[in-house]
């Protein structure tokens, strides 16, 4: 027996945790505005639940609305929303919307989405957002664009963790809006810039209530890390793996740099398997090759440029993969930093 549209309408769509907090912080409005709506499930909920009255979902290829369609279609949902194939904002005009949602993207493309026609984007009242990655490059999008955050969350699922932000227009200059660096909530003498940045982060208002998966996030993190840390240091040759031989230098070079934790200049000691002897300098010939180690006529002579050339080149090749470690473990040590001071919040 066929369903009407009645009984379809009926049916309720679902959706993962993710997409029912996107849905959660929608709240409610006239228009929806679903960009990369892919196939078109928070629309069609909100629309379920009576909190829009319509809908445009919009995606930069052809294949997700097509999914769309046949799910609106199922839905009885059909002509409450308008699909259109657009990168970005692109299809978009000032005022059709009152609300748009952005998810299942990295902050990069989000942030870029958002500040390409800035117009656009400051015509809607409302933004929610669900980036999958670089959080705070959306959050100082926002901030920028003029708009404050009213709501946040954090959802665990499936072994990840996914922050979902509402923000909402306001009449205050970005430069007037701010997050939550209050003396009571971070340490004394923690440094305004560093504050900024474990807010941009992990989200002012998530901080500001102590929420405990954020909290556990943080935990995870921070041992995540150490280890990180740990490994770039041990490569650097600050924490050597074993305690160097005979090693004149006090360095231990990386095993990807050619050398090892006993001799730092190994690769440039000929090998048995090249025709040479660790022993004989001279890299006496074989007799297989028609000679003898006493005849001094086939005795072959060193190459000393040849060596030092060799010396060189492996001494500066250990040198710019330290130095790349190094800079690593700067930056793994600042970001220990910032995490370490949100993680102070919830003391």
């Amino acid at each position: 027996m066929a369903i009407n549209r009645r009984e379809k309408s009926i049916q309720s769509v679902g959706l993962s945790k993710r997409l029912e907090c996107i849905v959660e912080l929608a709240g409610r409005g006239d228009t929806l505005c679903d960009v990369g709506c892919d196939h078109a499930h928070v629309p069609i909920r909100l629309l379920q639940e009576g909190r829009f009255c319509r809908a445009i979902g919009m995606d930069v290829i052809d294949g997700p609305l097509g999914k769309a369609k046949g799910n609106l279609e199922l839905y009885g949902l059909d002509d409450k929303v308008e699909l259109r194939l657009s990168d970005g904002l692109d299809a978009f005009q000032k005022g059709e919307a009152d609300t748009l949602v952005i998810t299942g993207m990295g902050g990069t493309l989000m942030r870029e989405i958002l500040m390409r026609e800035p117009e656009k984007t400051r015509s809607l009242p409302a933004l929610v957002l669900g980036p999958q990655s670089d959080p705070d490059m959306v959050r100082a999008a926002v901030r920028e664009l003029g708009f404050s955050l009213e709501d946040e969350r954090l959802v665990y699922e499936d072994g990840k963790y996914y922050p979902v932000l509402r923000a909402v227009r306001t009449m205050e200059s970005p430069e007037d809006i701010r997050g939550i660096s209050e003396k009571s909530l971070f340490p004394a003498g923690t440094s305004p810039q560093l504050c900024r940045e474990a807010e941009d982060l992990f989200g002012p208002l998530l901080l500001r209530r102590k929420d405990p998966v954020l909290r556990e996030f943080l935990v995870r993190r921070i041992a995540v890390l150490k280890k990180i840390r740990d490994s770039v240091s041990r490569a650097a040759g600050e924490m050597p793996v074993q305690q160097a031989g005979n090693d004149t230098a006090g360095e231990t070079v990386p095993a990807e740099a050619g050398g090892s934790a006993d001799k730092p200049d190994s690769a440039c000691a000929a090998a048995p398997e090249a025709g040479g002897s660790a022993d004989d300098p001279a890299c006496a010939a074989a007799p297989e090759a028609g000679g003898s180690a006493d005849d001094p006529a086939c005795a072959r002579i060193p190459d000393q440029d040849g060596e030092e050339e060799s010396k060189t080149i492996s001494s500066e090749r250990t040198q710019k993969l330290k130095k790349k470690h190094l800079d690593k473990k700067r930056e793994i040590e600042h970001s220990l930093e910032v995490y370490q001071a949100a993680l102070t919040v919830f003391s």
